[in-house]
């Protein structure tokens, strides 16, 4: 009796050991599997000749993981961009002088296709987005729309943006951007901060390398520093006299 005991005991064991191995969600037997995050802080630093400087974006998500509060901090200022989402289909941004107070129209998929008024002086920008959420055309509109701007995209990344006769060409790392950090995107009516909180159309699929105008033979090469699990840490960009550098910080998604 002790012994038929003793080799269930034995079979117990072994199939506890094979069920818990098995399990698809287990860290050990699963190593691609990640922990979500998000960003957290983003900080501009630059020297253009003059001495350095930086400007720092700190995010605040609400419980659905939306961007609700940024704040900008300078050398010697501080700003607040608050987005009200209390209305469907378009988001508030809200300022401390209400004379800046802006209105981003949303489209189906979630992106910003109209930004109301954007410089105060009755003007919309709307944008275009591609089948898989890249930023395609931006128009201006004092009541007739004006295209100003067009992006070629290839693969999932921004590959070329056209500006009147001019064309901005980027080339690509192999390498994965995880961090979906916002590397090419209309700087003329979309700043940084606004293009990382995800907004304006989805972060480019790999990590941009090179930057260069197609009438010119000079470029902008492009480095990185990254965490340990692969997220961008730090953007590098310098020329002899000159550098621009943009660090990242992320959070764990509750």
């Amino acid at each position: 009796m002790k012994k038929n005991f003793y080799w269930l005991f034995i079979m117990a064991c072994v199939s506890l050991i094979s069920f818990t191995s098995c399990d698809p969600k287990d860290p050990v037997d699963d190593p691609d599997e990640t922990t979500k995050m998000r960003i957290k802080t983003m900080t501009f630093e630059y020297d253009w000749g003059s001495g350095p400087g930086s400007t720092s974006y700190a995010y605040t998500y609400d419980a659905q993981g939306r961007v609700i509060k940024v704040v900008e901090t300078g050398e010697d200022w501080t700003d607040e961009f608050n987005l009200d989402w209390s209305q469907p289909g378009k988001v508030n941004l809200i300022r401390q002088e209400t004379e800046k107070n802006r209105t981003w129209i949303l489209n189906a998929a979630g992106y910003v296709s109209k930004i109301e008024n954007i410089w105060g002086d009755g003007g919309d920008v709307t944008f275009e987005y591609d089948a898989n959420g890249l930023m395609s055309k931006a128009y201006e509109d004092y009541g007739t729309p004006e295209l100003k701007s067009t992006f070629t995209a290839l693969n999932g990344n921004i590959t070329a943006f056209t500006r009147g006769d001019r064309v901005k060409n980027f080339t690509f790392s192999s390498g994965d951007n995880i961090g979906n950090i916002y590397q090419v995107f209309n700087d003329s009516f979309v700043n940084d901060w606004q293009a990382h909180t995800g907004l304006f159309g989805k972060a480019c699929k790999n990590l941009n390398t090179k930057v260069q105008w197609s009438d010119k033979e000079d470029f902008s090469a492009i480095s990185f520093e990254f965490y340990e699990d692969g997220r961008v840490k730090k953007v590098i960009r310098s020329g002899s006299d000159w550098y621009e550098n943009y660090v990242y910080t992320y959070e764990t998604v509750e």
